[in-house]
């Protein structure tokens, strides 16, 4: 009897973690995401075809009666055709008599005397040429003609017209600083750089010169820091940081501490301009409020993860958005690989340094390979440069966010705020014009699915040689070759603090009072 009920530890053996009715279970759980995905994305692919809007749009350029709602601040045109541009989606259609609902999303053109009097969030009625677009994640562009009557259907939200009020008050503020200011504090603040903005406010003073800002737009590609230039994670981050921080000093519970980084984080993601990497941001960080919230510790890769599934599956258009690949590839790159290069770097530079550069590195092995798909070329500097800026980012966002909360209601005291910010984004500029502008900060690269599994390709190359010399370095340190528990690159870095401890004792004998 004893003999045939096996005992638990026997048991336990047989049916470890990873036994097949959990596989059974990922399995299942992995395929169901497939065909959800599947299904969700050809839904939207099939809504989309059999558009009105789209159906006419295929059929060439046509003049419409549409009524369309904004989506986003109207920016300065990307086009030829029109001075300004902003991003909505229909909501009817009228084309020789016969009006039709639509939802079809679109980029919405226009001229100047109609750009000041367009705002994020209303619903207007007007006239224009509608047609298929040329490039972009929209589908369709609409221009406005320039006689037609532009009429306001439905006024946007009271949240959206506190935001747009905030927003051009903040560009207002901005005009007395130098070129520089005009252009990287908005940027560096809330995602719009200075001579993207086109409301009524921009059109009454003199605008951003187009030279200067092209040309400072290209170093900071260059130099790869144009990042910066994008809200993400680093916004949240560092509210969330301050948020905590405060909430720490009156030893409030978590669950108030939750609630306060949630609602600041969709108050700051109201504030910005809307942005692929701003919903991703915002998303992930409401996952990781509500772990907290329950008592769980927050996992980034798991926010993330939930973040793209859920992302997708709301929206399959945005797995063609360059925006969103690029912040979840630098998340993951950074949470994956950034404490491992930390810790190899630390033996032989100083931790802040190892600390700056790690981050930098992880997020440039995962993004690289998308960079190439949108521009075919390779930041050789970016890391020299994005350490040379890093002191400077948290303060300039600090000081520019002040001035954007402030600018409102007391613009005197926002000035001074945004012209601190400038006077951290005119190092920037430096760098960028100092690195960007050298012939050597950017290498050609093939472009398209060639170039981007070239890049892969000798990543791991790269990842692989390090393993080996690790290997061999610490097969070396066995054998009692070189010092232990550090190597040759640990003896370089005690011989050099070694040498300032000593010019430190050096110099303190020599100004001794005898």
């Amino acid at each position: 009897m004893k003999e045939a009920t096996p005992s638990l530890r026997s048991t336990i053996s047989r049916e470890p973690c990873g036994s097949r009715g959990n596989r059974t279970i990922w399995v299942t759980v992995l395929v169901c995401s497939a065909l959800a995905a599947f299904i969700t994305a050809m839904g939207s692919e099939v809504l989309a075809y059999r558009d009105p809007a789209t159906a006419l749009a295929r059929e060439g350029e046509n003049k419409v009666e549409v009524m369309v709602r904004l989506d986003s601040p109207v920016t300065a045109a990307s086009s030829w055709q029109a001075d300004c541009q902003a991003n909505a989606h229909l909501v009817g259609l009228g084309y020789e008599g016969i009006w039709q609902d639509s939802r079809s999303r679109i980029v919405l053109y226009a001229n100047k005397p109609a750009c000041g009097r367009l705002s994020d969030g209303q619903t207007v009625a007007t006239a224009g040429t509608m047609q298929i677009a040329r490039y972009g994640v929209r589908p369709i562009w609409l221009t406005l003609s320039d006689d037609a009557e532009t009429r306001m259907v439905e006024r946007a939200p009271p949240v959206k017209r506190l935001v747009d009020s905030m927003q051009r008050s903040f560009f207002s503020v901005t005009e007395g600083l130098s070129e520089q200011g005009r252009v990287l504090v908005p940027g560096l603040t809330i995602g719009l750089l200075g001579q993207d903005f086109m409301g009524a406010s921009a059109i009454q003073h003199e605008p951003v010169n187009a030279t200067f800002a092209t040309l400072l737009e290209t170093h900071f590609k260059d130099s790869g820091i144009m990042h910066l230039m994008a809200v993400s994670g680093g916004h949240f981050a560092l509210i969330g940081s301050l948020i905590r921080s405060g909430c720490a000093r009156f030893l409030l519970p978590r669950q108030i501490v939750s609630l306060l980084t949630a609602m600041a984080y969709v108050a700051l993601a109201s504030a910005m301009y809307p942005s692929d990497s701003v919903m991703r941001a915002l998303i992930m960080g409401v996952f990781a409020s509500l772990a907290m919230f329950i008592g769980r510790r927050p996992q980034a890769i798991s926010a993330l993860s939930w973040t793209v599934v859920f992302t997708l599956l709301a929206d399959p258009t945005m797995s063609r958005s360059y925006g969103f690949a690029l912040s979840c590839a630098s998340v993951l790159g950074i949470v994956l690989c950034a404490g491992p290069i930390a810790e190899r770097l630390s033996i032989l530079l100083p931790e802040f340094l190892a600390d700056g550069m790690s981050v930098t590195i992880a997020a440039q092995l995962f993004t690289v390979p998308i960079q190439v798909l949108m521009t075919p070329t390779l930041p050789l500097l970016s890391v020299p440069a994005n350490l040379l800026v890093a002191p400077f980012v948290d303060f300039s966002t600090l000081t520019g966010l002040a001035g954007l909360v402030l600018s409102s209601c007391a613009p005197h005291l926002a000035f001074a705020c945004v012209w601190l910010s400038s006077c951290g984004t005119a190092v920037m500029q430096w760098c960028a014009d100092t690195i960007g502008g050298s012939q050597s900060a950017t290498v050609p690269w093939a472009g398209g699915i060639g170039g981007t599994l070239a890049v892969v390709v000798c990543e791991i190359g790269i990842v692989l040689l390090c393993k080996v010399l690790s290997a061999m370095a610490r097969r070396h340190n066995t054998e009692g070759s070189v010092v232990r528990n550090g190597g040759c690159l640990m003896r370089l870095r005690s011989k050099g603090a070694i040498w300032l401890k000593e010019t430190e004792q050096m110099f303190e004998r020599l100004w001794q009072p005898d």
